[in-house]
């Protein structure tokens, strides 16, 4: 499960549990949403969505195979030099199994968990990881003690402080 880590949660996790009532399924949602796209984003801009940083170009060694398979590769639009850079079209299967679920109650709050899908596509996301097949590592979900980049865990606390708002406006958390 992805975690948020950032300075508003504790101020956050103070007002939730003064608040009547715990945000709504809809507001899970809302984070999952917010976090499959965010990864997306930062995926296709070539940057990690845990670190923020750009990911490390293709190794020689994969960058050699996959040319093999394909033929000579395009110039990506950010690409300055010759050096392979992995497909950032999010137009495969990988991206696409990107998705998230929650699971919880309405008394007891929910929780949003981001993963893959299908389990072929989630084996890849571990290769990423993992750095498996001569690949550099380019994990896309935080894992253990990781967290997501600063970008992303903005709008997720953002969605909940709205939420927390409504809630104590009396608006609920919609």
């Amino acid at each position: 499960m992805a975690k948020v880590q950032a300075k508003g949660i504790k101020s956050l996790q103070r007002k939730l549990k003064k608040a009547k009532e715990q945000p709504k399924l809809s507001v899970a949602n809302r984070v999952g949403r917010i976090a499959v796209k965010g990864i997306k984003s930062m995926t296709k801009d070539g940057r990690s969505p845990i670190t923020g940083r750009k990911f490390p170009p293709l190794k020689d060694s994969y960058a050699s195979a996959k040319k093999g398979k394909r033929g000579r590769k395009k110039l990506h639009p950010r690409q300055k030099f010759r050096q392979p850079i992995p497909n950032l079209r999010l137009t495969g299967d990988f991206m696409k199994a990107l998705n998230f679920r929650t699971k919880g109650s309405q008394s007891k709050g929910y929780v949003t968990i981001v993963g893959y899908r299908d389990r072929k596509e989630a084996l890849k996301e571990k290769g990423h990881r993992e750095g498996a097949g001569g690949q550099a590592r380019r994990p896309t979900i935080p894992k253990g003690k990781e967290v997501f980049g600063k970008e992303i865990q903005e709008k997720i606390l953002e969605a909940y402080e709205n939420a927390i708002l409504r809630i104590f406006r009396g608006k609920g958390s919609k």
